[in-house]
């Protein structure tokens, strides 16, 4: 008997068939999430104050690794042009540390949205659910990422695309790698 494969997105799966696993070895099991700690919440309005963020905003959260392949720099410059066309209720809520933390933060300072993105860098996982409870969407625009040594950076899936749905906010990512194995439509 062979031996099986697993793959994390139809994505993946694509690879190693490129790659030359046979098909039939390949078992594609897309990541899971705590659907206890991954919910909604029935205080939303409490949990906002708790977390800092004014009732009126319009939050939207981010969460992940910030690195390239996450294209944290795309969101953040969308959010300068909406509220350049007047939507100055917006508030980007950035969870996660990384390589390109301080690029990031150069650039919401220089779009003039410092104000605006907060930045909170790593949480716990029951934190992490909190401030998905607490927003209106969640936004992540991920990219196939050339590295310095000429590979590519992909998003093989997306855990937090499932996280941010449990507790049930729209969620925005893009048409790469493994996300459409998460988001459907």
């Amino acid at each position: 008997a062979k031996e099986s494969v697993v793959a994390n997105s139809s994505w993946t799966r694509d690879r190693l068939l490129e790659s030359g696993v046979e098909a039939e070895q390949i078992r594609v099991i897309v990541g899971g999430m705590d659907a206890g700690l991954f919910s909604p919440t029935a205080d939303r309005p409490g949990l906002r104050k708790s977390l800092g963020l004014d009732a009126e905003d319009i939050v939207l959260v981010t969460a992940g690794n910030l690195s390239g392949k996450k294209n944290f720099d795309t969101v953040i410059r969308a959010l300068a042009r909406l509220i350049g066309q007047g939507h100055d209720n917006l508030r980007h809520v950035v969870v996660g540390d990384g390589p390109e933390e301080e690029d990031l933060k150069c650039l919401a300072n220089d779009l003039q949205i410092a104000d605006r993105v907060l930045f909170v860098g790593r949480k716990s996982q029951a934190d992490l659910a909190g401030y998905y409870q607490a927003a209106d969407l969640y936004v992540q625009a991920s990219r196939n990422h050339r590295l310095e040594s000429g590979e590519v950076d992909v998003e093989t899936m997306g855990r937090t695309y499932f996280e941010a749905g449990g507790c049930e906010i729209p969620v925005i990512g893009a048409r790469v790698g493994g996300v459409p194995s998460v988001i459907e439509n």
